[in-house]
């Protein structure tokens, strides 16, 4: 194993990289939620729908 395949990261690192990485998606969030929440007060728009759900025509 060379010494670019040997990765060590302390928990307190991890930690941290997840921290911002849920701070970042709570962000997206709230910012389409209050985007699809404007949409829902006039009818010109449809509010978002997850991209990463696979919606079905038979459901």
């Amino acid at each position: 194993m060379s010494d670019a395949d040997d990765v060590t990261v302390t928990k307190a690192q991890f930690q941290t990289v997840l921290r911002l990485a849920r701070a970042e998606a709570w962000d997206e969030g709230y910012d389409a939620g209050e985007v699809c929440a404007m949409d829902a007060m006039s009818d010109d728009h449809a509010c978002f729908l997850n991209p990463y759900r696979q919606e079905t025509s038979d459901e």
